[in-house]
């Protein structure tokens, strides 16, 4: 974990209709950010007591940010980390979501990419936005790319990423949602998704609601149920909300920004988990099967 002493926290109010897009305080070289019920742009990073005061005016306070990953889900500052730390393989993480409603629809909404890369270009539907290139003297730009003056259409948004020579090096795409569709579960072990069969062993199972073609939906926040059969049991979920007061160890929570994260365990007894999660709202169930040996 990471401590931050901070001489001042001040308070921040925002307008019930506005997004913020982040606000960063510096103290002894670390960051403060802030994040919307909405935008989900930004989180805070480790301090004494950090308090997120949401759009909607709700407060909530807590000792812990999205560098701590609670459920297992990177947060946009973790992203931040992980360029920076990550000497093995690239970063280009493209934010916020791009599935407002239709009240946001011609309004600014400003767009960031996290990337190791010095440049990039950012195009809303095909149409290009600028490309920009960071700023190492900038405590703002020197560890992202930042177009503040995008305006809402859905569709897609898209960046284009050059390496140092000006070379094409990647992109990342994110798409308007459609309807919700389908439950995705995606399975992280410790060794290839696969358990060892010892009674102690576990996998993180990423459970996202999308629609058809697998865009998340990001403001889902469906009540989910779970049920674990075979060589394994139901060990916690989470969702990510810090301000959430649902159990860890019940089989049930709702999703927080279309996501959350079930974990299960294995027995002594190699074969095979089985987790069935339902959505009975929608009427949508996925099951997943996971080997123990």
């Amino acid at each position: 974990q990471m401590r931050m002493h901070a001489p001042l926290m001040q308070r921040y109010e925002f307008h019930k209709d506005s997004m913020l897009q982040s606000f960063e305080l510096y103290t002894d070289g670390f960051l403060v950010n802030a994040y919307t019920e909405d935008g989900q742009l930004e989180t805070t990073i480790i301090a004494e007591q950090a308090k997120h005061v949401t759009t909607s005016g709700r407060e909530s306070w807590s000792a812990f940010g999205d560098v701590v990953i609670t459920n297992h889900i990177k947060g946009e500052r973790m992203e931040t980390d992980t360029l920076y730390w990550n000497k093995d393989e690239h970063t280009i993480h493209l934010l916020p979501h791009w599935s407002w409603d239709k009240k946001r629809r011609g309004k600014v909404t400003p767009v960031y990419c996290y990337t190791d890369y010095p440049t990039a270009e950012l195009f809303v539907n095909g149409k290009s936005q600028g490309k920009i290139s960071k700023n190492p003297a900038s405590r703002l730009d020197r560890y992202r790319l930042r177009w503040n003056d995008v305006r809402y259409e859905p569709g897609e948004i898209k960046v284009v990423v050059y390496d140092g020579q000006g070379n094409l090096a990647g992109e990342r795409i994110i798409r308007t949602a459609g309807k919700p569709a389908k439950l995705q579960l995606d399975t992280w072990t410790a060794e290839d998704h696969l358990l060892k069969a010892d009674g102690d062993d576990l996998a993180f199972v990423t459970v996202s609601l999308t629609d058809a073609q697998g865009t998340l939906i990001p403001d889902a926040s469906d009540q989910l149920t779970f049920e674990v059969s075979g060589a394994g049991s139901f060990e916690a979920v989470c969702n990510g909300d810090a301000t959430s007061l649902e159990s860890f160890t019940q089989p049930t929570m709702k999703l927080f920004h279309g996501q959350l994260v079930v974990i299960v365990r294995s027995t002594k007894e190699a074969g095979t988990i089985t987790l069935k999660v339902t959505d009975e709202h929608l009427h949508l169930s996925q099951t997943i099967d996971i080997p123990t040996r």
